[in-house]
């Protein structure tokens, strides 16, 4: 035992100093890493790929083993040529850490190759991966890579297919062949194309192709349909499934991406509640492109009927760019001069290049609407409806009877009720007139003897007495109207009804 652990001192002394280095402990210790290249389980020192077609990549999984006594160091791999060989870079193998992968004894680190031939065999392709390692017997390690580009039986033109960018509700069309580039006759069973994301926006025009059988130098054409509905990015592949023992299963990738501008307006209603005549209030919406291509605003205009008491404080010079996640503002301005209410059919037009607004302008513009709302401070009347008056009695009213001409007294046959008039606005509510009208048989009398104008203050209830005096037996019918100053209703008209029946 003492021999053998000597023994690697004087070899590693004598070849240090006939070579004017120094000798690792390590080495001096006897122990040191042993880098193998594994090839499924077993040790190789190259891998070949065998036939491939061209344009198709093959892949490989090798391993680095420490078969060493101490932890096996590799500062470098990578390779000489890399043209049609790529490998898994050396910073993304496990283990990495302060420049080098680090391999414990008896432990393993897997990377992968891959061969991708441009052009067809001969020559055959060729390549080496260059290690460093502190490996003493491997510290600038080659392991050979080969590969046969072979002329695949079967090929696709185009071999992959990128729509790119397209706008959304646009269609745009790729035609495809599918070629027999063997000597034997090809029999392609199907020809398909699988979306990956079930969104339907890619489609092969008219339906898959049927299978067929492809003489030599026959190809089977038809057309791939991209026609986003919605902005964002669609993907699949064309599988061509046949009977070539190089690509049985070809398939074709294919990628698009929909673009379109995506308008969104915040708040899409200016509401400016109450304002006083003469005075102005300003409110502001948001027009935000939420798309990824420029939003092209056409025109922001106030729809035809607006009131004129809206205005535009900074208005959108048109026509105007909005950039993908940008936005701009527009302020609108409510001067009421006169006494208005400017709550309904009021609004902004926006015309602009997003497909997704349902409604199209004569010039092919896309259109939404920022509703407006504005009032002056105005009064508001609110009136019970008609009142019903039903009455038994020994005999009709009789106004000769001075007991009955003041109030309703037991065997007067007569009914007094009220008609509540509120005022439910902001303002006072001014009675102009509170009068009688198309009253029957005048069965009914007004009691309301208010002088008016008459004011009402906002919140205020007031009631008006009517009284039902039938002078023979019968219905009648009536109206109370109501003239004021609302000015969405400014007269109001009340029924009211009676019935007297005689008493048995």
């Amino acid at each position: 035992m003492k021999l053998r652990r000597i023994l690697p001192w004087f070899c590693c002394l004598a070849v240090a100093a006939a070579a004017g280095c120094q000798c690792d402990e390590d080495e001096l210790a006897g122990v040191f890493p042993v880098m193998t290249v594994e090839c499924s389980g077993e040790a190789c020192d190259g891998y070949d790929f065998g036939e491939v077609p061209v344009g198709v990549t093959r892949e490989a999984t090798l391993e680095l083993t420490n078969t060493g006594d101490t932890d096996l160091h590799i500062s470098s791999m990578g390779l000489q040529n890399g043209k049609v060989f790529a490998i898994d870079p050396l910073d993304s193998l496990s283990g990495f850490a302060e420049g080098k992968v680090t391999v414990n004894p008896t432990k393993s680190v897997q990377f992968k190759v891959t061969f991708k031939p441009v052009t067809p065999a001969p020559p055959a392709d060729s390549d080496v991966i260059a290690f460093d390692t502190n490996d003493p017997k491997k510290k600038s390690y080659e392991f050979s890579l080969k590969g046969t580009g072979i002329k695949a039986s079967i090929t696709a033109d185009p071999a992959a297919i990128d729509f790119g960018k397209v706008d959304v509700k646009t269609r745009k069309d790729v035609a495809v062949s599918v070629s027999n580039t063997g000597s034997d006759v090809l029999k392609v069973t199907s020809v398909a194309y699988v979306d990956a994301a079930g969104g339907g926006d890619i489609f092969i025009d008219g339906g898959p192709p049927e299978g067929q059988d492809l003489e030599p130098g026959a190809a089977i054409d038809f057309t791939l349909s991209y026609l986003p509905t919605d902005i964002g990015a669609d993907s699949g592949e064309i599988r061509v499934e046949n009977d070539s023992k190089d690509l049985p299963h070809l398939t074709i990738a294919v990628n698009g991406l929909g673009i379109a501008p995506l308008l969104v307006v915040s708040p899409l209603t200016l509401d400016f509640g109450s304002v006083d005549k003469g005075s102005q209030h300003d409110l502001s919406t948001t027009l935000t492109n939420n798309g990824n291509k420029d939003l092209d605003v056409a025109v922001v205009e106030f729809r035809q009927g607006t009131s004129d008491y809206y205005s535009f404080v900074t208005p959108l010079q048109t026509p105007a760019t909005v950039e993908p996640a940008k936005s701009v503002d527009i302020t609108v301005r409510y001067h009421p001069l006169e006494r208005s209410d400017d709550t309904l059919n009021n609004s902004v037009r926006i015309h602009c290049n997003d497909p997704a607004l349902p409604e199209m302008d004569p010039d092919g513009n896309y259109v939404t609407y920022v509703e407006l709302k504005g009032r002056t401070h105005a009064p508001s009347m609110e009136a019970t409806g008609g009142t019903s008056f039903q009455i038994g009695c020994g005999m009709p009213f009789d106004p000769q009877n001075p007991g009955c001409n003041q109030t309703c007294i037991a065997d007067c046959c007569c009914m007094e009720a009220t008609l509540d008039v509120e005022n439910v606005g902001d303002d006072v509510l001014i009675l102009e007139s509170v009068t009688m009208i198309e009253n029957t048989g005048n069965a009914f009398t007004l009691l309301w003897n208010e002088p008016v104008p008459y004011q009402i203050d906002p919140g205020v209830l007031e009631p008006i007495w009517v009284r039902f005096t039938p002078l023979t037996f019968g219905t009648f019918n009536a109206k109370v109207e109501v003239v004021s100053n609302d000015p969405i209703t400014p007269t109001r008209q009340i029924g009211i009804a009676g019935s007297a029946v005689k008493r048995q």
